[in-house]
């Protein structure tokens, strides 16, 4: 500030007090000195302005008059001379450490001071460096003539301003400061933010290095902490170090970190100490380099000195070699030892002698003994004298095949060997050649050398070719009666004859032929067959010779005369004179003198043609047809031998695999290199092995397993010996619906459990007690597999198993005809049934219950009037029975559940008088009475055996039937012998024409119309007898059959066109079925029965009621609602 302003801003905060200081002035001159000073201070600027300052820096000024007194004024004195004086800082607050500058002015002074320190200008500035304190600074001026000048200016002095900073505190304790070699400690490490600035950079970084004798075990933090720092893990062993992340830590904020550790024994006994402490920094402290440490924690660890005692042993066999299957005796001591075990005894005492089992092979045996401060082992190592050796021995030839009768030659060389025996032969030499007694069969022969303790065996297989006796096809004279001086055809077949001759004067003849002949009298021809090895069979023709006219068969024919295996249609041709009445059997009956009739056969059969004449005289003719015989399958057991001799031996030993094979076209064996068709071959397996023999022929494959079990001598440190197991299977590929059986063997197993591949357990032992579990270890189980399935057996002895798989291919024949949005199920469950229904409050539901009963008790009540039906035939017409009306207002009150009865066209007969009504027929199937008699009896109606019977026959043969087509086969057929053949005929057709369900031809009315030719003849109305329709009991058709065998498809090409009569005789079987397990004597089918021997009570109860409920309220279609009842039948017997 210059003078000017100085000046300036004192008179502006004067200007009003320089009166008042004047009248003071006035006043003290009058009373206190008569010298009068006066100073005053009035100054403008160069301006001429007057400055004023509203904030001027406070100056004291104080002068002296006189000695003793001193005026003090604030801004102006008063002084006989004009003097004056100021003092400022250029700034007075300040920082610790910086400067200032002071400027003062004085007017009318001589000496000048600053804080004691003497100035020579009057006016001038100077500087204060490094300012400290606060200061006060003082302006002392003094005149010449006494007057004086003092003035302050005060500088404030604050500290320097410290910007925000980060600072760490780690702080550590540990939970034990004594403990004992084995212990754990707990350790806490807390690190906190002192500072008002954040600690990050990356994260705080916190690090514990772990003393030598702790291990690291485990650690917990708090949620602002992390394990582990970037790439480093939480624990490096390397630097024995554990690495945190604290992240960012706020001001004042904390993290903590719990880590336990377990004291180790250190290498040498005494009491020592584990110290440690942790440290912390941050990107803020010196970026890393700066570390902040915790105080240490030291814990003192208790640490006594034990010397310790680890056991001793010695083990020692009183004779380094024995002899082969010798043993030794094994001596031990031990000292510090609390058990002892021994290889083959397992415990053992501290000190003891065993004798060990036979040995065979050089063996080390191992004591182990366990003491409190550690084991030992020691061993020994018994020598075993070499083996002598093993026996050996040839069979020859490998295989040979003979004929029925003849003997078998083998040659055999044996080496080693004290004695030798032959199958069938016993004891013979150690080399030579035998011939077996005459052979009717074949088998294996096997060859046993014994010798050195040890034996061996060598098989060979004989194939006896089995040559059949000469069998008579047939042999008939025709006819069987004649008149004196006329002839009879004596015609013969014959199989395996190599000659023939015939008696009675005829002689040799060819093995197959005819011969006329003329006897004058009534005899029986003997005709003699002679096969191979002159064996001889004899068949018998009689003859009656008589002088009475009898009928004559000038034609009895069967034509072709022989058929290939399975059969086929034959044509009789008869043309018979001179009789009343002509019959033919079987399955003909009764026909005209001249005719011609189609017939199916399945077997061989002599059709036998018997008329008779007014006067009771029989005369048989005959016409044979020869079916060839069915091929045999091919199986194992019809074209394979396989066998493994021995079949049990010891490793290291040998088994010779021996097979032979007829009609085999290619043979290989799993595990070998052998393609022969016939051969043996020597195997020696480590482990119990299966061989199996794969056969071909004409396309068909099959698989002939043989096993070896494989032992051994024992040995190891005292365990359990392992479980071995072998499973096999009757047949590895079969078509669906057939069955297989599995059976298996096992050794040292104390369980088995067999599953599938689908995790199902389908036998095990575990339900069973102890004593009951043996006889199941070696057993068999029958299955029906519907899909391709490996079986697994687990063979279980403690925590060792054994697994042995088989494998069944099921080949399914089915031929599907047309697309099916949905598979066939086994069943269907409720949840898979839509809803359809409405929620109702109790009366509703009690109202719709009772009408579905009301509705069950009318549909009960149509099928028990339908049974006890009576036709009523008079008057050329058929009268409608009550069932019939009744089945017809059924129709018109519910046609969505019943279906309309089938109306016949009428067909008018010449015979029927004009004048009769002519309707048609609304009962059966189509029908037309034209007989002009009452018909009292119905040839039509028949019982539960006849149907029975039929459905029997039907069910040998693979074929289901339907109720309806059994009707309408009751109804076109006339006694047992016409309906056989008959049904023999539809059967044969049904499989050439239609595709098979699940192995079964399913015959239902559609098709039966179709191929039961005799029943097309029958439905048109006969001039010989009236057409009645036919009455069928209760529970008639297959239905039932294909519900519990479970064959969905068949069973819904069964349910015709009235399903729910169909559905009703199928309950009405299984009834019957039910009620005769109750003692009940009802006839059911053979198959029904069998098919159901599994099924409990229960099963079928719930079969009946899943039938029988069909009519649920779900369904307005009576064929969904049958369906729906028989997919729930099926899962109720599944």
């Amino acid at each position: 500030m210059n003078k000017q302003e100085i000046v300036m801003t004192k008179n502006s905060r004067t200007i009003v007090g320089t009166a008042m200081l004047f009248v003071v002035g006035l006043v003290a001159i009058a009373f206190l000195s008569p010298t009068l000073v006066v100073a005053t201070e009035f100054s403008f600027g160069p301006e001429q302005d007057f400055l004023y300052n509203p904030n001027p820096v406070v100056t004291t000024s104080t002068y002296i008059t006189e000695p003793g007194v001193t005026v003090t004024g604030t801004e102006s004195s008063f002084t006989s001379s004009f003097t004056e004086c100021a003092i400022e800082a250029s700034r007075n607050l300040v920082t610790i450490g910086d400067s200032i500058d002071l400027s003062w002015y004085t007017s009318g002074f001589s000496a000048i001071t600053v804080n004691g320190q003497t100035v020579s200008q009057n006016t001038g500035t100077m500087t204060i460096q490094n300012l400290q304190n606060s200061t006060t600074f003082t302006l002392q001026a003094l005149s010449d003539n006494g007057a004086r000048c003092f003035e302050q200016v005060t500088v404030l002095c604050a500290p320097p301003v410290v910007p925000p900073a980060c600072a760490l505190l780690v702080e550590k304790t540990v939970n034990s400061t004594a403990t004992t070699v084995g212990a754990e400690l707990t350790y806490t490490i807390t690190v906190t933010n002192t500072g008002d600035a954040n600690c990050s950079g990356g994260g705080v970084k916190i690090e514990d290095v772990i003393d030598a004798n702790l291990l690291y075990l485990r650690h917990t933090l708090t949620s602002n902490l992390t394990a582990g720092y970037g790439s480093t893990p939480v624990y490096t062993s390397s630097d024995r170090t554990l690495h945190f992340n604290g992240n960012t830590l706020t001001p004042g904020e904390s993290g903590t970190i719990t880590w336990t550790g377990k004291v180790q024994l250190p290498t040498q006994c005494g009491d020592f100490t584990v110290k440690n402490q942790a440290k912390a920094t941050a990107y803020e402290l010196n970026n890393f380099q700066t570390w902040v440490y915790s105080p240490q924690v030291t814990t003192t660890i208790n640490n006594d000195c034990v010397i310790p005692h680890p056991p001793v042993c010695t083990l020692v066999p009183d004779t380094q070699t024995v002899g082969h299957g010798g043993s030794a005796v094994l001596t031990w001591t031990t000292e510090n030892a609390t058990a002892v075990t021994l290889t083959d005894f397992g415990a053992v005492a501290l000190d003891g002698t065993k004798t060990t089992a036979a040995l065979y092979t050089n063996k080390t045996y191992t004591l182990l003994a366990t003491g409190p401060d550690g084991q030992v082992t020691c061993t020994a190592i018994v020598l075993v004298t070499p083996e002598p050796p093993a026996p050996t021995c040839t069979l020859l030839p490998d295989t040979q095949t003979i004929q029925t009768g003849r003997s078998a030659t083998f040659t055999w060389a044996t080496t080693n060997a004290d004695t030798v025996t032959l199958t069938s032969l016993g004891d013979v030499a150690k080399n030579g050649t035998a011939t077996t007694a005459p052979l009717t069969t074949g088998g294996i022969y096997e060859l046993v050398a014994t010798g050195n303790g040890k034996t061996v065996s060598c098989s060979a297989a004989v194939i006896v070719e089995t040559v059949p006796l000469p069998t008579c096809d047939s042999f008939v004279a025709s006819p069987t009666t004649i008149m004196v001086g006329t002839s009879t055809t004596l015609a013969w077949q014959t199989s395996n004859a190599t000659s023939a001759y015939i008696n009675n004067g005829v002689g040799v003849v060819a093995v197959d032929g005819s011969v006329i002949v003329t006897p004058l009298a009534s005899l029986t021809y003997q005709l003699t067959l002679v096969g191979e090895n002159n064996q001889t069979t004899n068949c018998f023709a009689p003859v009656t010779v008589t002088a009475d006219p009898v009928p004559v068969c000038e034609v009895f024919t069967a034509s072709p005369s022989s058929l290939s295996a399975g059969g086929g249609s034959v044509t009789l041709n008869w043309k018979i004179s001179n009789a009343k009445t002509v019959t033919i059997a079987p399955s003909i009956g009764a026909v005209a003198l001249v005719g011609s009739q189609v017939t199916n056969i399945t077997q061989s059969t002599t059709f036998t043609l018997t008329a008779l004449d007014d006067n009771g005289d029989e005369v048989r003719c005959t016409a044979p047809v020869i079916v060839a015989d069915p091929v045999a399958p091919f199986t194992c057991a019809n074209n394979v031998l396989f066998s493994a001799s021995p079949s049990s031996f010891l490793r290291g030993n040998t088994s010779t695999l021996t097979w032979s094979t007829t009609g085999v076209e290619t043979v290989s064996i799993s595990g070998i290199n052998a393609t022969t068709l016939s051969g043996s071959q020597t195997v020696s397996p480590a482990s119990n092995t299966t061989y199996e023999l794969t056969a071909t022929s004409q396309g068909k494959t099959i698989y002939c397993p043989v096993s070896v079990n494989v032992t051994t001598s024992g040995g190891g440190g005292g365990g359990s010996v392992s479980p071995r197991c072998e499973l096999t299977i009757s047949d590895k590929r079969i078509k669906a619906g057939e069955k297989v059986t599995l059976t298996w063997d096992t050794t040292n197993a104390t369980g088995v459990t067999l599953s599938d591949d689908r995790g199902e357990v389908l036998f095990t032992t575990d339900e069973y007690l102890a004593s009951d579990k043996r006889k199941y270890y070696d057993y068999a189980l029958t299955l029906k597999p519907t899909r391709t399935t490996e079986y697994t057996l687990l063979a279980e002895r403690s925590s060792r198993d054994e697994e042995c798989s088989v494998k069944v291919v099921v080949e399914d024949d089915v031929v599907v005809l047309q697309t099916r949005d949905q598979g066939l199920v086994a069943g269907i469950s409720l949840t898979q049934v839509p809803y359809t229904g409405f929620e109702a409050g109790p009366f509703m539901t009690a109202m719709f219950y009772l009408l579905l009963i009301a509705w069950s008790l009318y549909i009960t009540y149509l099928l028990v009037v339908r049974k006890q039906m009576v036709t009523s035939i008079a008057d050329n017409h058929i009268v409608m029975t009550p069932n019939e009306v009744v089945m017809q207002q059924a129709e018109s009150v519910r046609p969505d559940l019943f279906v309309k009865t089938a109306v016949a066209t009428p067909i008018q007969s010449e015979l029927t008088p004009a004048n009769l009504p002519i309707g048609p027929v609304v009962v059966g199937y189509e029908n037309q009475i034209t007989h002009k008699s009452m018909v009292t009896h119905n040839p039509h109606q028949v019982g539960e055996a006849v149907v029975t019977d039929l459905e029997n026959r039907a069910h040998t043969q693979k074929a289901l039937l339907s109720s309806d087509a059994v009707r309408h086969f009751i109804s076109t057929t006339d006694g047992s012998v016409d309906r056989h053949a008959s049904l023999d005929e539809v059967i044969g057709e049904a499989k050439k024409t239609y595709p098979l369900e699940d192995g079964w031809i399913v015959i239902n009315e559609s098709r039966m119309r179709n191929l039961c030719t005799i029943c097309k003849e029958n439905q048109v109305a006969s001039s010989d007898r009236p057409f009645i329709p036919a009455t069928v009991p209760e529970g008639t058709g297959s239905l039932a059959e294909a519900i519990v065998t479970g064959n969905i498809v068949a069973a819904y090409k069964m349910i015709g066109n009235r399903p729910m009569f169909a559905l009703a005789d199928a309950a009405a079987d299984i009834d019957a079925l039910y009620r005769n397990r109750r003692g009940g004597t009802a006839t059911v089918s053979d198959m029904l029965t069998t098919e159901t021997k599994q099924l409990s009570d229960e099963q079928l109860k719930n079969t009946i009621s899943a039938l029988t409920g069909a009519l649920d309220g779900t369904y307005t279609s009576e064929e969904e609602a049958v369906k729906v009842a028989i997919m729930k039948a099926v899962k109720a017997v599944a």
